[in-house]
């Protein structure tokens, strides 16, 4: 049987920690995170494609000379 740590009588049990494990959160969090940052990013990269694409079509009009290029 084990020695009770200094201080204690020998009939009581030792005291629980005061503070919960710091370390208590959803593992899952950190991946749910990632996930919504990867999925921002891609979002946010199709856009730019877009927004790119229809600027070099506009320049393309523009460059060979046609007017009312904004459609």
């Amino acid at each position: 049987m084990k020695a009770p740590p200094a201080g204690l009588p020998p009939d009581l049990p030792p005291r629980p920690p005061e503070h919960p494990p710091r370390n208590t959160r959803d593992p899952r969090r950190g991946a749910l995170i990632g996930l919504a940052i990867t999925a921002l990013l891609i979002v946010g990269a199709l856009l730019l494609v877009h927004v790119l694409k229809h600027m070099s079509q506009v320049q393309d009009c523009a460059l060979s000379g046609r007017r009312d290029c904004t459609d």
